[in-house]
């Protein structure tokens, strides 16, 4: 199982990542955390700060973190890599508004259109807890 993680350092991501390493928890999973720059010399930067907190993050031992750095679009290159990689689900932190502008006029409902695999929204406030009914 491999779950991809949009990750750009924010609060969201980090939930992101969060909810992604329980649900990992409890299948064996790879979670790659992946940072799309926009240019070489962010990604660099990207780079250096995924490899240490790839290396600082406690993980369930069923669960291997990784990390890839692209640069380009959220728009497009999140759904190459997830086709690329054989992704089974995407879990991305969106900031959320009010009302259906929050899903719709989103980065993460762009993102959602662009990928052919199951994705996941969390926000800043999603509970990290077992999910009994959907």
């Amino acid at each position: 199982n491999l779950y991809i993680v949009p990750y750009d350092f924010t609060p969201v991501s980090e939930k992101a990542l969060e909810y992604a390493l329980f649900l990992g928890g409890k299948v064996r999973a790879e979670i790659m955390l992946l940072n799309v720059a926009v240019d070489k010399p962010k990604g660099m930067q990207a780079k250096t700060k995924l490899q240490a907190l790839v290396e600082n993050t406690k993980t369930p031992p069923a669960v291997e973190l990784t990390y890839s750095v692209r640069v380009g679009s959220i728009f497009t290159d999140i759904g190459k890599v997830t086709k690329k990689e054989h992704a089974q689900l995407i879990i991305m932190g969106t900031h959320g508004k009010r009302g259906l502008q929050s899903v719709f006029g989103s980065h993460a409902m762009k993102v959602v259109t662009s990928v052919d695999c199951p994705f996941l929204i969390v926000q800043k406030s999603t509970k990290v807890e077992d999910v009994n009914n959907i």
